[in-house]
């Protein structure tokens, strides 16, 4: 089960990563998208997922700090 946290936690970082202007590879902006739609479908992350949204957070934030 889901926390409401973790979906919460989920759509901030994907904001921010859309809102970054930052620029992904191809393979980075084919996931995101998919993600975001799964998450406006009122799905949830598998945990690779989740591992890998937070991966692809991590690295704009670095960059941009």
């Amino acid at each position: 089960m889901v926390s409401e946290e973790t979906r919460k936690k989920w759509s901030d970082r994907l904001a921010f990563i859309m809102d970054s202007g930052s620029v992904l590879n191809e393979w980075e902006g084919d996931f995101i998208d998919s993600i975001s739609q799964k998450l406006a479908d009122g799905k949830d992350l598998t945990l690779a997922q989740s591992s890998k949204l937070n991966q692809i957070f991590h690295k704009i934030e670095e960059g941009l700090g």
